[in-house]
């Protein structure tokens, strides 16, 4: 592999501190995005959407159900999916 010779050892020093550096610089631009991020969302209001009625949304679930048309699952496998009513 050449890592036992001295130029092969040199070259895996030079290699190494190469990534080191370029985890350092890596991490730095993080911090530097995170930190824009904050700032330009630090004097913005959170928005907070309102939760719907779980009895309100099953009631809605309910009607979208009863109002389609169920699917027809073919036998065949490789059959397309139909909708009852010729769709």
């Amino acid at each position: 592999m050449g890592w036992t010779t001295p130029e092969g050892r040199e070259a895996t020093r030079r290699e190494i501190t190469d990534l080191q550096e370029l985890q350092r610089t890596l991490a730095s631009s993080l911090h530097d995005l995170r930190d824009r991020w904050e700032q330009r969302h630090k004097g913005l209001p959170r928005r907070a959407l309102p939760r719907p009625s779980l009895t309100d949304l099953a009631g809605r679930i309910a009607a979208r159900r009863a109002s389609s048309t169920p699917a027809r699952i073919p036998a065949e496998p490789d059959a397309p999916v139909t909708r009852e009513g010729g769709e």
